[in-house]
């Protein structure tokens, strides 16, 4: 009998000696999972920041390409005079009537911050019959990540992402 007190002594002294189970994590565990929490938020903020900067600057070029398709529209359906036209300053989009600008008229639309386009005093204008003077290009840029996309107007008033 003393035997079996003895085996169930022992038993219990070997488990305190060599720990047993081990409860809660090392300081070292604890640093390298902080690490790997801190590398994957920095590359999923990094990812979310691209893709929202793509997003704006594609509205700001659907702003654009929509002001011209209604200047075109307004020109081939004679609405009011003959010739409708877009204007376009820096970060301002202006649709007009008639084959000039003449500042304070139209209907203005502002880009967001912080995209803004390479004109500065552009004017694209189309006639009846859809045609335009000249074949145009507008670069839009996000100023900050410096992404950009671009607009085409060709004479025949053709427009093109």
């Amino acid at each position: 009998m003393s035997n079996k007190i003895e085996e169930k002594n022992y038993l219990i002294r070997s488990i305190g000696k060599t720990g047993g189970t081990k409860l809660g994590f090392s300081l070292i565990e604890l640093i390298v999972v902080i690490n790997i929490l801190g590398i994957v938020t920095a590359a999923t903020f990094v990812m979310f920041n691209g893709t929202r900067n793509r997003v704006v600057l594609e509205d700001a070029q659907a702003s654009v390409i929509n002001a011209l398709e209604q200047a075109r529209s307004r020109a081939a359906t004679g609405v009011g005079t003959t010739s409708h036209g877009v204007y376009i300053e820096g970060n301002k989009i202006i649709t007009f009537e008639g084959n000039t600008y003449v500042p304070g008229t139209g209907d203005e639309t502002t880009l967001p911050f912080p995209v803004s386009t390479d004109q500065s005093n552009l004017t694209i204008i189309f006639n009846r019959l859809s045609t335009t003077s000249t074949d145009a290009t507008i670069t839009i840029e996000h100023t900050i990540s410096g992404i950009t996309t671009t607009v085409s107007v060709t004479q025949d008033g053709i427009i093109k992402k």
